[in-house]
């Protein structure tokens, strides 16, 4: 094969493909190879693909070109093998807030194999809500909450009465005083000032 996508079994997503018994793709956005003779099924694209080298000859210089829109579809049209591998395992577009918070919920919940480790300094212990991810040299508050489902990155700093729950939380970020994290992400370096409450954000520095 010149080209090979790594595929899903057929999901809700957009634009659905179909290959043939053999693992052949006969249908991508919108184009199709001629004299189809077998049953086909509908996979999903996952973004990835194994592309042979000759494949950079078709695409034109000096100007945007996606590949997905121009150059695989008329390869499939000119009747080139074009192949897809069905990836039976864990898979995660990742690409918006939603889908990365649930990526990291998977991770809490064994459904990929992920190495936890906690250091963080407290004189009085918080409030530690499993499942939670704690990176190197935070430190929290004694009467501080975190998570559930909270991966705090290192050298976090949680501060009097913060919670923080359902969130990615990246390095150097600081948790104010009262303030509360829910069903968000922090990323690094940011500062949630107290008693400010971010809930279902993106969060990062302007």
């Amino acid at each position: 094969a010149c080209l090979t996508f790594v595929l899903r079994p057929a999901t809700n997503k957009p634009d659905p493909i179909e290959v043939d018994a053999n693992g052949r793709v006969t249908f991508f956005k919108g184009a199709s190879i001629n004299n189809i003779t077998q049953v086909t099924s509908h996979v999903t694209f996952t973004g990835l693909q194994i592309m042979e080298p000759e494949i950079f000859k078709r695409i034109p210089e000096n100007r945007f070109c996606g590949t997905t829109d121009e150059i695989f579809p008329a390869m499939i049209k000119d009747g080139l093998p074009v192949y897809g591998y069905t990836h039976q395992g864990y898979w995660n577009d990742m690409g918006n807030q939603k889908d990365y918070l649930q990526l990291h919920r998977d991770i809490f919940d064994g459904k990929i194999l992920f190495e936890n480790r906690q250091s963080f300094q407290t004189t009085q212990g918080p409030l530690i809500i499993p499942p939670v991810y704690i990176g190197k040299n935070c430190q929290i508050s004694g009467n501080a909450q975190v998570g559930p489902y909270v991966s705090l990155g290192d050298r976090c700093r949680l501060k009097h009465g913060a919670i923080v729950e359902n969130s990615v939380i990246w390095n150097d970020v600081e948790i104010g005083v009262d303030a509360t994290a829910r069903n968000s992400v922090i990323s690094h370096g940011v500062t949630i000032e107290d008693r400010q409450e971010v809930f279902d954000e993106l969060k990062g520095n302007q």
